[in-house]
């Protein structure tokens, strides 16, 4: 299993999403399953960067990618602030107007939406987060 490693920063975010996009290629996806991978794998990496290190520090974000006949699995990889997003239980209203809906939320629902399953452990001072997508 290979690592990259990335600082977590903005500006790695092209590189991070570059490597997401060679993994999905190397597979027979068809392009919509493709574009929910990356687009729940670009939301996840966002929300580390944005709030998993304090704004003066740039912290390290490890990048796996595990894949058989049957799935393709993200494994992220962070040491900054603990972080479960699998425990944020609010639902987004989506019968509220945008105006009148609260800011943020909307991360998590996509990440669970997108993707067949979301789990969070803290191992060792780390924050992991998998995202597995089934084929």
């Amino acid at each position: 299993m290979i690592t990259v490693q990335f600082n977590a920063d903005l500006e790695s975010l092209t590189k991070m999403m570059l490597y997401i996009s060679e993994q999905t290629k190397l597979d027979d996806l068809p392009s919509k399953t493709k574009n929910h991978i990356e687009l729940a794998i670009e939301e996840a990496l966002v929300n580390i960067i944005n709030y998993a290190y304090s704004s003066e520090k740039v912290g390290r974000l490890d990048i796996q990618c595990l894949r058989d006949d049957k799935k393709i699995k993200f494994i992220l990889k962070d040491w900054g602030k603990p972080f479960d997003p699998t425990k944020e239980s609010k639902k987004p209203n989506f019968d509220l107007s945008i105006e009148e809906r609260p800011i943020g939320g909307l991360g998590i629902h996509l990440l669970r939406s997108l993707m067949d399953d979301v789990h969070y452990r803290r191992e060792d001072d780390a924050n992991i987060l998998e995202l597995r997508k089934n084929l």
